[in-house]
């Protein structure tokens, strides 16, 4: 459904490849201490089977089946939209589309919140995979995501995969938990809130 968030574990796959996209989810996902958080990556669909995704190559849209496989794990998670906000999700999607990944911000999260979020603001025609999500829930209806482990709200370009899936987990009268598979197999959606 328009605007359903998907959140993305990968797993890697064989060869070096799937080592370093094993690696680079770690990266991302690590909070301190060795201790990880559970997805690294964020995808919203903007219309039916396809997600709007800012990967390394840019934002583009993608078949939702793309993490499919064993290799993944995946929650996909629903808010209601009413229609005016769908159409202005589908708007600047349709505007986000074809733009640069923002390197830069993805940097700058390795320094702080505070940085990533003053060269995000500097960079509106690209974006990180969260940031990106994090713009199209904001522009579609005024919502803000969470900080991890607190009720604080984030300015789009201070969001990370991390805080989508807090905000998931801890607000369940907004969001509901519709897919969840892990290693590529469907698991019980309500297990969500559980982790």
């Amino acid at each position: 459904m328009i605007g359903d968030v998907y959140l993305v574990r990968d797993h890697g796959g064989p060869g070096v490849r799937g080592w370093l996209a094993r690696h680079l989810h770690d990266m991302i996902t690590l909070i301190k201490s060795g201790r990880h958080t559970g997805y690294g990556h964020v995808a919203v669909e903007v219309d039916g089977g396809r997600v709007l995704d800012a990967g390394f190559r840019g934002i583009a849209l993608r078949p939702t089946e793309s993490w499919g496989s064993e290799r993944y794990s995946l929650a996909v998670v629903r808010r209601f939209l009413d229609v005016g906000a769908r159409q202005r999700l589908i708007s600047l999607g349709r505007e986000l589309q074809g733009q640069r990944y923002s390197w830069p911000t993805f940097f700058a999260h390795l320094v702080g919140r505070p940085l990533a979020e003053l060269v995000s603001r500097q960079r509106a025609d690209d974006a990180i995979c969260s940031e990106l999500a994090a713009r199209l829930h904001h522009h579609a209806d005024g919502y803000d995501f969470r900080r991890r482990l607190t009720r604080e709200r984030l300015r789009p370009g201070a969001v990370l995969p991390r805080d989508l899936e807090w905000t998931a987990r801890q607000l369940e009268e907004a969001w509901a938990c519709v897919t969840l598979t892990s290693h590529g197999a469907l698991c019980d959606p309500l297990t969500f809130q559980e982790v």
